[in-house]
């Protein structure tokens, strides 16, 4: 009799959101770490404003359709010219196009294309902490090299991108996996 009391007492139910929860702190680390890899992933988008020279090129010839156009108001138009334009003093260090940027901006889910197969397959393997782990670590490595790789090359600088996206993947998958 004293020995189902001890069991009952072991096996006592603690509520999801207490702390003591083991099920809330995994929910948590979870948390945290989707919102870190999805974090890493948009930073380029963010970066990119002041890393691009984007007054280099053009991609379009612009074309003022407003003078086909009667405006409602035309003292309200006021044409502007290059030496009245305000520069705001953002002048990026590469000379990257907009295809370019493009791809960059996308070569994560490029990455993440080619991984989504096997990531859970992995993740059940090898275990999802393993996976998380080994996956969270490469991400942020390239992160913190993603400044000296893209001031080396344009194109290793899409492959780092690349790999980011692969390893993003495997970041996911043990989520599911754990969920």
């Amino acid at each position: 009799m004293a020995d189902d009391n001890k069991n009952s007492k072991d096996l006592e139910q603690v509520p999801f959101w207490s702390f003591k929860s083991t099920r809330f702190w995994l929910a948590m680390m979870l948390m945290f770490l989707v919102f870190v890899a999805v974090n890493m992933r948009t930073n380029i988008g963010i970066a990119m404003v002041c890393m691009v020279n984007s007054t280099a090129y053009t991609s379009h010839k612009s074309v003022n359709i407003s003078s086909s156009i009667a405006p409602r108001n035309p003292e309200c138009q006021k044409p502007v010219s290059p030496d009245e334009v305000e520069d705001l003093g953002y002048h990026g260090t590469y000379l990257w196009t907009p295809e370019m940027q493009g791809a960059l901006i996308s070569s994560t889910s490029y990455g993440s294309l080619i991984t989504i197969m096997f990531a859970g397959l992995i993740a059940d393997t090898y275990g999802p902490r393993l996976a998380c782990l080994s996956a969270l670590f490469l991400y942020t490595i390239m992160t913190l090299l993603s400044p000296m790789i893209a001031d080396l090359n344009y194109y290793a600088f899409l492959v780092a991108r690349s790999i980011m996206g692969l390893s993003e993947e495997y970041n996911l998958a043990p989520v599911y996996v754990l969920l």
